[in-house]
């Protein structure tokens, strides 16, 4: 028998030949009895006996158990044979070679085999009795040790006897689909990997490349150095050399003799049953012919075979041999290059094994029975033929008589007597003949009957059991498949669901608002959560929006109490709408089908329009009654305002002059001349003092309203501002009501802000994509709102230039832009025939509590962190967020406005960590000079928490509000009576920092994370550790329970999240997507969702049933440190080293504004 088979798995290097190995001393036994198994554990075939080894040091003892001899090695693992103690039997030791460390990724691997055989509890799987680890930290098992041959040396000694092995084959085919029910395919299926015991046990042996279908793949070994070798050493065939017949290292697992070509050409993500169905069909092959699949004396050749599925020559070998040809069918269809013509699983082969195995007893029964019917009518002739002899002695003893009656006539009478009782004696011989015979010819036929109807019954119950068999593997399977398949697809919806809310959130920061919202009505309901409300919020994030016009809106503007709204439009009406619900009040038509604009009179009585025909109008705003015609432009109207106390009026025309009107009679007081262009916009300083233009001819012009005289010219050489290669320079220009500085809206894209007084340029507001065609100052001048052809509006800080947010909803560009005369809200028109009104004082992506200066006259206050925001939360209440920051400050904002209520400071270095008690009265804070407790209404100091011997690195209340928990540099988290100060227990365990904690709902356990890559749960009451939560593969920088306490969820310098099961310790998910540290992880209050922060700027939002990414929130500029959701679950805060915090809102826009909306008149 070729020894192309006895390859060994990647972990084996070929052993010294037996005659070689050196003898060694058993190592000597001690009397501690063996620790209870902590973890399944994969096997390892034994080898032919051999010494023990270096790889054990000779003065190490494995407690509980006597090692004899060393019985196998390979290039990664030694096997002893040895004797446990505790039970008094012989078991099979196996370790890691010296060579490998503890941490290695043979030990891994090692690690992985166990979890995965570990769950294969079948008898022909050998099991494992006991794992544990030697004093350098390596790993090793104890397992049964099986006495017997391997297949391969059995047809090696009797290679002219196949028939033998079939029902040991049919064994095998049980043990791997068993472990295929199972998920679990072996991947190196060879005749040296089945052992058959004395009685003819058989066992399925090496388990080492097993792999779980539903994980991944294992990682690739280092190289073992030297060619590997067989586990079970088998002569190799003369002219092979070995290192042909090894599995293989790196990209190929398997022995190449007898792998599929997707295991031969490393195709990791195809193998799967089919693989092993292959590796069946290789083992029948060699059962059948002698031989591998493939064979040759050279290794490569044997590769390049094995990759390109090259079966033909085992074909020929196959149909040469004279083998069964059910079987032979049955090999040929198991090593079908193409994967999809075998059976599915090694179930399918082990039913068809079965059904031939059956067939072939059926017959073997049926040429018995006809052996014995031969024998039956053999032994009938055989009667027949012994009783002639006797009948013919008996006619010559009557022929005598008859004689010797003619002789003797004396006698006659006594002879006649005679011959009649010889006849009836005859007759009687006859008839008792006949009778045997008759006898013997029904007991043959009704033992044949008995027979036939024996076999029949064991064939119709073996097909009755193959047949129920195969329907419970069926029904089961399907069921498996369908339950399978319901979860992939809940998964996949879910994955589709986020890469959908990513394309959107895209197409929002693209200002594509209709793409965005098409996709978002899209997504299956049941799937929604935080983060489409979020999105769709985002899409939805004007207050209100009024609808009606059937043309582009040139102007929109709010009356002075807020209540209504005034727009002009392309379809030449004039409209009033209610400002709090959209409702059109007053509908006029001004111009046919021509450009209208309009504007409130300060106290909303009055409305004046501006249209095409070359009139200015004004109208009673209550009832729509025309009361005035401003005649005097030779060409179409463009813009009209009144002055503050409503006395005068100014117009802008197409005729390239502005004129000043008696507001109450029309009288044309004087005219404004200079501009070489039309004239698009006009407003009055708040006094009345100025009046400032914007012009077509690229400048703007600041004039004396009340002489006309021209003051200023924007910019001052009169060159065009903002000019269009291939357009007129369009300027629309509005004052700061103060008067001091001038914004203009140009074609560039940009606005711009100027000194009035000098005409010089401060700033230029960069940030749209088209051009930029309206401009205006908040009432108290701190704020600029400009209105773009990207159809976007922005709001800028006027003192800085700095872009707030931007308002993004409508479909076609924004014309027109206005605050509100309380500054909290804004107006726009849109050639998309809408206006919208909008939050004045945050965009709906989020809340952002930075620094900024505000200025009162003279002086200018500065507010905000001047330094990384290093915590950040929300008061149990979500009215109020919590920031701490490395400027050695601590911050209470108002949750709805961003303004900032209190500020904290006493800390000689920066805060590090902050949270606010339950009830909103305790504030604790933890720094380089430890932990201390404020009152959070007065900023008094209350307690110091002494006892940590360096930085505080976390700190929390438990949900009551009575303990406060905190994490430090010291290795250890400890536990306060939050009304004394006292410490009250330190949990001692972490081998590095403790970087995060927190209480579970509870408060009954605490969860910590640490430098040292583990997270720990801990009884809160007694402080006793009860988990370990081991996986992340670098520090653990934040941990927290979900609200039920059931879960866990982790972040870590290695970038991933983890969650885990909080009783087991399971590790349930794996989120990965984040490219740097996850700084920080919680769960929604509802458990149905996770968010993360992280070091790459970003945060995500997560499906905690799946794990599937379903957003990446953008905005902060700098690591982000910490997340948290508000108790609601509709709000998310975060801080960042960028200084600031953000609050990123799930809530309608209309449901958060602050500020009531006058009732309309």
């Amino acid at each position: 028998m070729p020894d192309n088979e006895s390859g060994p798995p990647t972990e084996f290097a070929l052993p010294p030949s037996p005659a070689r190995s050196p003898k060694a001393k058993p190592v000597p036994p001690t009397v501690a009895a063996p620790q209870p198994p902590t973890v399944a554990h994969p096997l390892i075939p034994l080898l032919r006996p051999g010494d023990v080894s270096a790889d054990l040091h000779p003065h190490w003892v494995i407690p509980g158990y006597t090692i004899e001899a060393e019985i196998a090695r390979g290039g990664m693992g030694v096997v002893y044979r040895a004797r446990e103690l505790a039970l008094d039997r012989d078991v099979a030791i196996k370790l890691l070679r010296d060579r490998f460390s503890a941490d290695s990724a043979a030990a891994r691997r090692f690690l992985d085999e166990a979890r995965i055989t570990g769950q294969l509890q079948h008898p022909a799987i050998p099991p494992v009795h006991h794992i544990g680890t030697l004093p350098d930290g390596r790993p090793f098992l104890a397992m049964k040790l099986i006495k017997g041959d391997t297949l391969a040396d059995l047809l090696d000694r009797t290679p002219n006897d196949p028939a033998r092995f079939v029902p040991a084959f049919g064994q095998v085919c049980q043990a791997v689909a068993y472990a295929h029910a199972r998920k679990v395919v072996h991947r190196d299926l060879k005749p040296a990997n089945v052992m058959i015991g004395a009685f003819g046990e058989v066992q399925v042996m090496d388990w080492g490349l097993a792999k779980i279908l539903s994980g991944a793949p294992p990682e690739p070994l280092p190289e073992t150095g030297g060619g590997e070798g067989p586990v079970v050493p088998a002569p190799a065939p003369a002219g092979v050399p070995d290192d042909a017949l090894a599995t293989q290292e790196g990209s190929i697992l398997g022995t190449p003799a007898y792998i599929s070509p997707e295991q031969a050409s490393g195709a990791i993500d195809q193998v799967d049953e089919r693989a092993d169905v292959f590796g069946l069909g290789a083992v029948l092959c060699a059962i059948l012919t002698g031989d591998a699949p493939y064979a040759s004396p050279d290794p490569e050749t044997v590769r390049a075979l094995a990759i390109n599925g090259e079966t033909g020559d085992a074909f020929r070998r196959l149909d040469a041999g004279g083998a069964d040809p059910e079987l032979v069918a049955l090999c040929k269809r198991c090593l079908a290059r193409d994967r999809a013509a075998r059976p599915r699983d090694a179930g399918e082969v082990a039913r068809a094994v079965t059904a031939h195995l059956l067939a072939a007893e059926t017959r073997a029964k049926q040429a018995e029975l006809q052996r014995v019917r031969s024998e039956a009518e053999r032994a009938a002739a055989e009667v027949e033929a012994a009783e002639r002899p006797q009948a013919r002695r008996v006619q010559y003893a009557l022929a005598g008589a008859l004689a010797s009656a003619f002789v003797l006539a004396a006698f006659g009478a006594g002879l006649a007597a005679l011959w009649q009782t010889a006849k009836r004696s005859q007759k009687e011989a006859e008839s008792a003949r006949d009778e045997l015979h008759t006898e013997t010819r029904e007991a043959v036929r009704q033992k044949d009957l008995a027979d036939r109807a024996r076999v029949e019954a064991v064939q119709l119950q073996g097909a009755a059991a193959a047949a129920r068999d195969e329907a419970l593997h069926q029904k089961g399977a399907a069921e498996n498949a369908l339950a399978r398949e319901a979860e992939a697809l809940k998964k996949l919806k879910v994955h589709q669901y986020g890469r959908i809310a990513e394309v959107a959130y895209d197409q929002w920061h693209d200002d594509n608002v209709a793409s965005a919202r098409k996709l978002l009505g899209a997504t299956p309901e049941d799937l929604r959560g935080w983060e489409w409300h979020h999105l769709n919020r985002l899409c939805s994030a004007s207050l209100v929006t009024a609808r009606g016009h059937t043309g582009e809106l040139t102007s929109a503007a709010l009356s002075a109490d807020g209540a209504r709204i005034v727009t002009g439009s392309y379809d030449g009406t004039m409209r009033v709408w209610d400002a709090a619900t959209g409702k059109e009040l007053l509908k006029r038509e001004v111009c046919d089908k021509r450009p209208v604009s309009a504007a409130f009179r300060p106290d909303g009585l009055r409305i004046v329009t501006a249209g095409a025909d070359k009139l200015a109008k004004v109208w009673d705003a209550v009832t729509g009654q025309e009361l005035l015609k401003l005649e005097g432009h030779t060409d179409g109207v463009t813009a009209a305002a009144f002055r503050a106390d409503g006395a005068r009026i100014v117009t802008g025309s197409w005729d390239g002059t502005a004129r000043v009107w008696d507001a109450n009679t029309g009288k044309d007081l004087f005219k404004l001349e200079g501009h070489s262009g039309a004239v698009l916009s006009v407003a009055f300083q708040d006094d009345g003092s100025r009046i400032v233009t914007g012009s077509r001819d690229g400048t703007a012009r600041v004039w004396d309203a009340n002489t006309g005289k021209e003051r200023l010219v924007v910019p001052p050489n009169e060159t065009a501002v903002g000019r269009a290669p291939s357009a007129p320079g369009a300027v629309l220009a509005a004052l700061s009501p103060d008067g001091t500085r001038i914004v203009t809206a140009t074609p560039d894209g940009t606005a711009r802000v100027w000194d009035a007084g000098t005409g010089k340029e401060r700033l230029v507001l960069r940030g749209h994509t088209n051009g930029v065609r309206s401009a205006g100052f908040s009432p108290d001048g701190a704020r600029i709102v400009t209105g773009s052809a990207d159809q976007t509006a922005k709001v800028w800080d006027a003192r800085t230039g700095r872009e707030l947010f931007a308002l993004k909803g409508h479909t076609d560009p924004v014309n027109a832009v206005s605050f509100s005369a309380d500054g909290l809200r804004i107006v726009t028109g849109s050639e998309d025939h809408t206006a919208k009104v909008w939050d004045a004082r945050t965009g709906a992506d989020a809340l952002v509590l930075a620094p900024h200066e505000t200025a009162t006259g003279a002086l200018v206050y500065r507010s905000g962190h001047s330094s990384s925001v290093t915590a950040a939360a929300f008061s149990r209440d979500g009215t109020q967020v919590l920031t701490a920051s490395l400027d050695r400050s601590v911050k209470l904002w108002d949750a709805r406005t961003g303004a900032e209520v209190l500020t904290f400071r006493g800390d000689k270095y920066g805060v590090l960590t902050a949270a606010l008690s339950p009830d909103g009265h305790t504030l604790a804070t933890g720094s380089r000079e430890g932990a201390r407790t404020r009152d959070a209404r007065t900023g008094k100091e209350l307690h110091a928490l002494t006892g940590h011997t360096g930085e505080v690195t976390s700190v929390s209340f438990r949900p009551d509000g009575a303990r406060i928990l905190t994490t430090g540099r010291d290795k250890t988290a400890r536990v306060w009576d939050a009304r004394t100060g006292a410490e009250l227990l330190k949990l001692e365990g972490h081998t590095g920092w403790v970087i995060s904690g927190a209480f579970c709902g509870d408060g009954s356990r605490i969860v910590t994370g640490s430098e040292d890559k583990t997270a720990k749960v801990w009884d809160a009451g007694t402080g006793k550790e009860l988990l370990k939560l081991d996986g992340h593969t670098g520090w653990v920088i934040s941990a927290m329970f979900s609200a039920d306490g059931s879960r866990i969820v982790t972040g870590g310098e290695d970038g991933t999240a983890r969650m885990w099961d909080a009783t087991s310790g399971k590790e349930l998910l794996k989120l990965e997507g984040h490219t740097n540290w996850v700084s920080g992880a919680a769960f929604a209050p509802d458990g149905s969702r996770i968010v993360t922060g992280s070091h790459d700027k970003t945060v995500k939002i997560w499906d905690a049933k799946t794990g599937a990414e379903l957003l990446s929130l953008k905005g902060h500029t700098d690591q982000v440190s910490s997340v948290a959701f508000s108790q609601d679950g509709l709000r998310i805060v975060t801080g960042s080293r960028d200084k600031t915090a953000r609050v990123w809102d799930a809530r309608p826009v209309a449901a958060t504004f602050v500020g009531p909306v006058a009732a309309p008149q």
